[in-house]
């Protein structure tokens, strides 16, 4: 079947590289055809952009260049988009280099490819120099840079306050996503004071802009910030709002106001949300609330591997060896693959009640996993080993500090 496909994808392309060549073939050399040309060839470009055909979209721009019309700032734009979607950002620099006009789609273009592809000291250098050439950068030109290019330490924080300062300068302070992409810069970089400055000034916010801030409170553990914040909101929570508010739930104090927000969840349409319920039993654990956890747990409609590693925590934390060995062979029976932090999770409980044979199986088997052999000698039989033999499990300084410990305890 898969072959199938790609044959006739091969002759799609194959029929499209001769319909280019057709076209530019039948081009005058005045270019009297310009607009039978940018009409046909528009959606061309844009279908190679999609399709990431590269090779036919090349052809198309050989054809510009001996028409003349590589010049066309909008079959320009086009030619540059499809080379930055096939992540031909060396073609697609050299184009944008040769424009001799731009408008503020061909800016943007650029500078949104570069930060996706990692090169953001390129981007911004290229959205410096739009400022200089006084171009005037659009909305969604400023959210790529803002996501993009600040995402952590000082030098970003000061590059992100000199780009608040331009969204002020091009009047576009009003802008909600805008806004909510100062918040997560501000949020990510400890700056709290100016995240929620930049709430509390917003004439019109929406859900991600509440999500955003308690976001960023949560997040460096200004946990009563959050929590305050929550109680403000006067929109409908989603499940991001459920599961950064829920983040803040840290400590027993906190419990009923965890239960409040769960009564929230079991009211809203999030209810059976794999996240939510995974947070929910987590912020149960670090209240202290053991039976909390175990009844999230239970009424689970659908679980993932982090539900089963997140109650395994819980009963580590609280110190119920006994369910948390149980709880390990039956995720094993119900052949839920073991993530990384569950193999160390479980490795710890081992080390805790000086449990050295399971832990020595645990060891066979990420040793196992790791290889890709899938010939862990675990309990719960040959579904496990199937489940483990399609899958890796990379390794980390978490696993060796775990097993050195079960050795030498």
């Amino acid at each position: 079947m898969l072959c199938c496909i790609n044959d006739r994808k091969k002759l799609l392309l194959s029929v499209c590289a001769r319909k280019a060549r057709a076209l530019f073939c039948s081009l005058s050399s005045n270019g009297s055809v310009h607009a039978e040309v940018s009409s046909s060839l528009a959606p061309f470009l844009r279908w190679c952009a999609r399709e990431k055909a590269l090779i036919v979209g090349r052809q198309a721009h050989h054809g510009l260049l001996k028409s003349g019309l590589e010049k066309d700032i909008f079959l320009g734009n086009l030619l540059l988009h499809m080379y930055c979607s096939c992540g031909a950002l060396h073609e697609g620099s050299a184009l944008f280099s040769r424009m001799e006009q731009r408008n503020e789609f061909s800016w943007r273009i650029i500078i949104v490819a570069l930060i996706q592809y990692g090169h953001v000291n390129q981007a911004l250098q290229i959205f410096e120099e739009m400022l200089f050439k006084g171009a005037v950068p659009d909305r969604l030109t400023f959210i790529a840079v803002i996501t993009g290019c600040c995402p952590l330490g000082r030098t970003c924080l000061e590059r992100g306050n000199v780009l608040h300062y331009l969204v002020i300068i091009f009047n576009l302070n009003a802008d909600a996503i805008i806004g909510n992409s100062l918040i997560t810069m501000y949020g990510r970089n400890d700056s709290l004071a100016d995240a929620r400055c930049t709430f509390d000034v917003m004439p019109s916010r929406d859900v991600v802009s509440w999500n955003a801030t308690i976001t960023a409170y949560a997040s460096n553990a200004h946990f009563e910030e959050a929590v305050d914040l929550f109680r403000q909101m006067d929109l409908q929570p989603n499940n991001l709002t459920f599961l950064a508010v829920l983040s803040a739930a840290a400590n027993p104090s906190i419990l009923e106001f965890g239960m409040y927000v769960h009564s929230l969840v079991l009211a809203s349409k999030y209810k059976s949300d794999v996240s939510v319920n995974n947070a929910l039993i987590n912020m149960y654990g670090r209240c202290a609330s053991l039976k909390g956890a175990e009844d999230t747990f239970d009424e689970m409609e659908e679980r993932n591997d982090i539900s089963w590693t997140t109650m395994l925590a819980v009963y580590v934390e609280h110190g119920d060896d006994t369910q948390g060995f149980q709880l390990y062979e039956q995720m094993l029976q119900e052949c839920v693959l073991p993530n990384s932090v569950t193999f160390v999770t479980y490795l710890n409980l081992c080390v805790k009640k000086e449990a050295l044979a399971p832990g020595k199986r645990t060891h066979g088997c990420i040793a196992s996993v790791s290889q890709g052999k899938g010939q862990a000698n675990l309990k719960g039989g040959q579904q496990v080993q199937a489940c483990l033999s399609s899958n890796r499990i990379p390794l980390d300084g978490s696993f060796g500090t775990a097993l050195v410990r079960l050795s030498t305890d």
